[in-house]
């Protein structure tokens, strides 16, 4: 399946950072394979902490941090939550619209891949915005939130900006693990918030009684 950069002659730059960086280091290094312990390392950081540990595939640590801050700034209670996964979902949504839109771009299109990139961006915040008439979607900077984090997958994860990924069932597609992660987001922020009331309700000992 062609995705995104090759079917319009881009390079990810995230990528291209990052393998020229292993090249740098591989000539530096005077034959030792530095680049080889790089790649196991961020392969061990990207799955065990970055991506869930044992739940990694499943959900983003990452991203549900993400949501559980949002929570918090939203007024940590039981609305929070429901704002927040609404909102986010809803962002998330209208990320997975806007790359599905992104690949239908025909290369050779007259207003050129990057100024018709931009139109279709700008045209999904607009309805991001505008949904904000609705009291369901009224939170948009938690929308943002899941619309950025959406391509923040997108971009930053090789190969996943293609139509076999975006339309597939599995917890590769974005609209699915970026949902459930602001989902479990949402939740571990009401839980610990709640855990947070019952253990400063606990007397301290260093505290005297008057």
């Amino acid at each position: 399946m062609v995705n995104f950069y090759e079917k319009n002659n881009l390079a990810p730059a995230a990528d291209h950072f990052y393998f020229n960086t292993l090249d740098n280091q591989q000539e530096i290094s005077n034959g030792k394979n530095y680049s080889t312990i790089s790649e196991h390392r961020h392969s061990f950081w990207s799955r065990h902490v970055f991506c869930g540990g044992p739940a990694a595939g499943v959900f983003f640590i990452w991203a549900a941090t993400i949501a559980w801050a949002a929570y918090f700034l939203l007024g940590a209670d039981r609305e929070a939550a429901i704002n927040t996964i609404i909102n986010g979902i809803f962002g998330v949504f209208m990320a997975w619209v806007t790359a599905l839109l992104l690949l239908k771009i025909d290369p050779e299109i007259s207003l050129g891949v990057e100024i018709t990139t931009a139109l279709i961006v700008a045209g999904a915040v607009i309805v991001l915005c505008l949904s904000a008439n609705l009291p369901q979607f009224a939170i948009i900077p938690v929308g943002v939130l899941g619309y950025s984090s959406t391509f923040a997958y997108l971009l930053q994860t090789p190969d996943k900006l293609n139509q076999e990924v975006l339309l597939g069932a599995s917890l590769n597609n974005p609209l699915l693990v970026i949902s459930i992660s602001f989902i479990l987001g949402s939740v571990f922020g009401h839980l610990s918030n709640q855990l947070a009331g019952k253990l400063s309700s606990i007397p301290s000992p260093l505290v005297r009684k008057r």
